[in-house]
């Protein structure tokens, strides 16, 4: 953990935790904040990736689909961005 101008930086590192007092990988749900990004890990210590339809659902956001970048396109007169169009981002407010 660093600390840099008032904020902390924590690197992030795969490893495997053990619940306290066993021998039992800790589990948990995906974690996503403005500081920490984890896919959830199984009960066999396997980490997941990111669930990103669960994103959507906790954030309130929607997906961005084809009917919305025609859409885009249609009302702005301009293609959308090359990154929108290859799907780089996934959802909008």
């Amino acid at each position: 953990m660093q600390h840099i101008l008032g904020l902390t930086c924590i690197s992030i590192i795969c490893r495997t935790e053990t619940s306290p007092g066993t021998s039992q990988p800790a589990t948990h749900e995906q974690v996503v904040t403005p500081w920490d990004v984890q896919g959830s890990v199984t009960e066999d210590g396997k980490q997941s990736a990111i669930d990103y339809d669960k994103l959507i659902v906790q954030f309130g956001t929607r997906r961005i689909d084809d009917a919305l970048l025609e859409r885009f396109e249609k009302v702005t007169g301009r293609k959308a961005h090359p990154l929108m169009r290859r799907g780089m981002f996934f959802s909008h407010r």
